[in-house]
């Protein structure tokens, strides 16, 4: 069970009493003891060590020609729209854990993409999910997930 932890970049209160909160990403960790719920929250341990290369922006290895490509079959197929510009001038490590986080992906699969250990594996799993999201979309199908 893996999660992230976030620093508050922005909130607003709706207009029901509601708070909107808006997390900037810092570095992801492993749950290692879950505690006792304290006023209605989850208290957990976090063990920070598999997840150090986060802290580090590690780039190697991203295929970023051939993601870029997928992503761009991806959106034509599912109709989306993107700025592109702003894409092109997104670090590789930005960029890759942008788009698993806006990409309509699966719960599980998102979950696969936060617990690949580094920005390499991310790319790649991110990578199979635009190629299998384009397919089914093309096809119909549907019912994948990354385990």
């Amino acid at each position: 069970r893996v999660g992230c932890l976030g620093r508050i970049t922005s909130f607003s209160e709706t207009d029901d009493g509601c708070l909107l909160v808006t997390l900037t990403g810092l570095t992801r960790f492993s749950i290692s003891v879950e505690l006792e719920m304290q006023r209605g929250y989850r208290r957990i341990r976090a063990d920070f060590s598999r997840f150090t290369s986060d802290l580090h922006g590690d780039t190697e290895g991203v295929e970023r020609e051939t993601l870029l490509d997928a992503l761009r079959t991806y959106f034509s197929v599912r109709g989306f729209e993107a700025n592109w510009d702003a894409i092109d001038e997104m670090p590789d490590s930005m960029l890759v854990s942008t788009l698993a986080m806006v990409c309509p992906f699966e719960a599980a699969e998102k979950q696969a993409l936060l617990e690949a250990p580094n920005t390499q594996e991310r790319s790649k799993a991110l990578l199979a999910l635009l190629r299998m999201g384009a397919h089914d979309s093309d096809t119909g199908e549907s019912g994948r997930a990354l385990s």
